[in-house]
């Protein structure tokens, strides 16, 4: 009985973990460095849960001169699997090319609604990226 079960929980993860790959899309760039040129992203927090409401992250302008980018709006989430980042979906395509403007030596927060993922956060390896930059993070039970 215990061993048909096992082989049920498996078959069912197995199966979950499909249709999440399906939504997924490999990411075109594998590596991407948290920081470039004075500019620097962090997670707010290094560990979410699956049942997270938000995720936020942090843009840092090291500058002496005022940083002007893109995309004020949420930011794109990618997860790790099988060796390769892949980018989790949104429900709708609602990116936003609105601009950001940073004072030197200061900071901004952004944030993305988990709710806004068409895709559940699983436990794993996940990645929040802004331009060419890209700051890890977990989520775990």
């Amino acid at each position: 009985m215990k061993r048909i079960k096992m082989i049920i929980y498996i078959i069912t993860a197995l199966f979950l973990l499909i249709l999440f790959l399906h939504a997924l899309k490999r990411a075109p760039v594998q590596e991407l460095p948290t920081s470039r040129n004075g500019i620097e992203i962090t997670m707010k927090q290094e560990v979410y849960q699956p049942s997270t409401k938000e995720i936020g992250i942090t843009i840092h302008n090291h500058r002496e001169t005022e940083y002007t980018g893109i995309g004020g709006g949420k930011f794109p989430i990618d997860k790790y699997f099988a060796g390769s980042w892949y980018k989790v979906p949104f429900k709708s395509d609602t990116y936003t090319s609105q601009g950001i403007s940073i004072p030197p030596r200061e900071t901004i927060e952004m944030y993305t609604e988990a709710i806004e993922l068409d895709a559940e956060l699983t436990p794993g390896k996940y990645r929040a990226r802004y331009g060419s930059l890209a700051a890890p993070f977990e989520v775990k039970e």
